[in-house]
């Protein structure tokens, strides 16, 4: 059981190949290594039924903390210390209204985007409505001149038959580049759908794949400066190792035990990785299992998430288990947990997570 929740131990790095990249070794090359989740604040609102254990969060450009509310239709405005300091938005379709905000951006000069289903709703930092764009895009990363990143809801929404390609958008939504993601034999599919994490350093995405565990560094431009066609970790390919079925179209590949949740750049060219896995009596697809009643932050002792550190040359570095948390990322070096409080309400922790050397 131990080592299901901390895989530890020493190999060498496995990078067997593949015609469309290369696997690492899921086995942490540091095995004494922990991984450690500072609190950077804790945010309460004022209200305390407005805030969800599914709440969306990003991080203004001014360093405040920006939510959605429970019914995912208002935006929750905290200041740097974590201080609720408004509300913004509400139910509806007509200027400065929102409706089902699938993810929050914080951008340039203050502002603020709502990503929702076919749409883009900004606001400035006191909470006033600037404008809408229309948009068929998950977009994921805030860029400079205004420009976001996203990725494709389907392939329809760009006709590339291939998969799911990363776009560049404009200040208007017009798509001004479009790229990847390559394919990768052992899945077929591409990456199928992809978190996506901006590394400054190269000016280029890292992308993970949701049910693949494949990892992909861009350029901007379309340039592919690494390709990674899977992590071999136990607790998302289970102990048989990941599906390397070969090309046969007819074949049906086994599903992963566990999910990814998303991508944070690391120091020193590395990368977090986050995602979850259940440990027993669990339908087997890493998902989260519904919230017992006022048990959120406990969960079940079958399922919890797992933070792992990442060295794209190598194989994984350190991975830790967090039994009945759902961790998730916040860009572009942050995680954040939503739980309840001694009286039953929820907050949202920010963390920032290290690895603890002996």
């Amino acid at each position: 059981m131990i080592f299901y929740l901390l895989l530890l131990g020493c190999s060498t790095p496995n990078k067997r190949a593949s015609s469309t990249g290369h696997f690492l070794s899921g086995t942490p090359s540091c095995t004494t290594c922990t991984i450690a989740l500072d609190t950077v604040v804790t945010l309460r609102a004022v209200d305390s039924v407005l805030l969800g254990e599914s709440s969306a969060i990003a991080r203004g450009s001014d360093g405040g903390w920006l939510v959605t509310s429970s019914s995912r239709n208002e935006i929750l405005a905290f200041d740097s210390s974590g201080r609720q300091r408004g509300v913004w938005g509400r139910d509806g379709d007509g200027p400065g209204e929102l409706r089902g905000i699938d993810a929050l951006l914080g951008a340039e000069a203050r502002r603020s985007l709502a990503i929702q289903q076919g749409r883009i709703d900004a606001f400035d930092g006191d909470g006033r409505w600037l404008f809408r764009l229309p948009s068929r895009y998950a977009c994921q990363l805030s860029m400079p001149a205004a420009r976001l990143i996203c990725v494709a809801r389907s392939r329809k929404a760009t006709g590339d038959s291939t998969g799911r390609p990363f776009l560049v958008l404009d200040s208007t939504g017009a798509i001004q580049r479009q790229f990847g993601p390559l394919p990768v034999a052992s899945s077929r599919c591409g990456l199928c759908e992809s978190y996506l994490a901006w590394d400054k350093d190269s000016a280029g995405v890292w992308a993970v794949g949701v049910r693949t565990y494949a990892i992909e560094h861009w350029t901007l431009d379309g340039r592919v400066l690494n390709q990674i066609a899977g992590v071999e970790a136990t607790w998302f390919w289970g102990p048989d190792g990941p599906d390397l079925g070969t090309v046969d179209p007819a074949a049906t590949p086994r599903k992963p035990l566990g999910r990814i949740w998303g991508v944070l750049v690391a120091p020193e060219q590395r990368l977090w990785v986050l995602g979850s896995a259940p440990i027993s009596g669990q339908d087997p697809v890493g998902q989260s299992p519904s919230k017992p009643s006022a048990t959120f932050d406990q969960m079940t002792a079958g399922y919890g998430s797992v933070v792992e550190l990442i060295d794209p040359e190598h194989g994984v570095v350190a991975s830790q288990f967090f039994p009945g948390q759902r961790l998730m990322p916040l860009q572009p070096s942050l995680i954040f947990r939503a739980r309840y409080d001694a009286s039953d309400f929820v907050v949202i922790d920010v963390l920032r997570p290290r690895m603890v050397s002996p």
